[in-house]
């Protein structure tokens, strides 16, 4: 299957209620003889949005710590045994092992390292509840989005929609340190979402964010095949049958 980055491909999800009786417009993400197998994206948002975050500290700790996996989770969705073998958030480490995502609930570092829980800085004031301890309990950040941004170039990256990263980003200046959520803006720009912050005095705070979400689905690229279209538009796009 000679699928290039960027085409346009029909894709059976299985489930009814979204697209054309489950049937849905994606677009080639990593082509079959890339070090990721054949990946297809959502061309748009999927499903409901995803509400993360919580109404007290550690809601909003846990919600962030576990926001790949959740992330993730709801991708999986959209696998359709027939077509496909697995299933992640867009954003998520895209390694993949005879079909299957090995690596996407996992975080790593610029250096492929995994990050150690954050600690506030010495100026800053313990909160009463942390028992005099200064690490938050919240996971550092990782950069495993970078390759699915290069991918996506931005042509893809941008939807006019707004939706989720399954990736990680800690802010830290003099008066606050915050743990966020990548997403991607109606614009396409980057942003982080904070979902928990602790300010220097002491002080500490939650919030709820709600976006969209963007699955990558890994075909089963050895046995399907390709019945009409050329990919080159939402017009002319693949229609794929087993």
């Amino acid at each position: 299957m000679l699928l290039k980055n960027g085409d346009y491909i029909k894709y059976d999800t299985g489930i009814t209620t979204v697209g054309e009786n489950g049937i849905v417009m994606f677009r080639v993400l990593y082509p079959m003889d890339s070090e990721y197998g054949l990946q297809i994206i959502s061309n748009e948002n999927l499903g409901e949005d995803i509400t993360l975050g919580g109404s007290t500290w550690e809601e909003g700790k846990e919600s962030y710590n576990e926001t790949i996996k959740k992330l993730n989770k709801e991708a999986e969705k959209y696998v359709n045994n027939r077509y496909a073998y697995d299933g992640r958030c867009v954003g998520s480490i895209p390694t993949i092992e005879k079909g299957m995502f090995v690596d996407k609930n996992k975080f790593k570092d610029r250096e492929g390292n995994v990050p150690s829980t954050i600690l506030i800085p010495d100026s800053f004031t313990i909160p009463d509840t942390w028992n005099g301890n200064r690490d938050t309990g919240c996971d550092g950040e990782d950069a495993h989005h970078l390759v699915d941004e290069m991918a996506l170039g931005s042509t893809m990256l941008n939807t006019g929609q707004k939706y989720w990263l399954a990736s990680r980003y800690v802010w830290l200046d003099s008066s606050n340190t915050s743990f966020n959520v990548r997403a991607v803006e109606v614009n396409g720009n980057q942003i982080g979402t904070p979902l928990c912050y602790v300010a220097s005095h002491g002080w500490t705070d939650v919030a709820f964010y709600t976006c969209g979400l963007r699955p990558c689905i890994s075909l089963k690229s050895n046995d399907i095949k390709i019945i009409s279209g050329d990919g080159q538009s939402e017009e002319t796009a693949y229609t794929v049958e087993k």
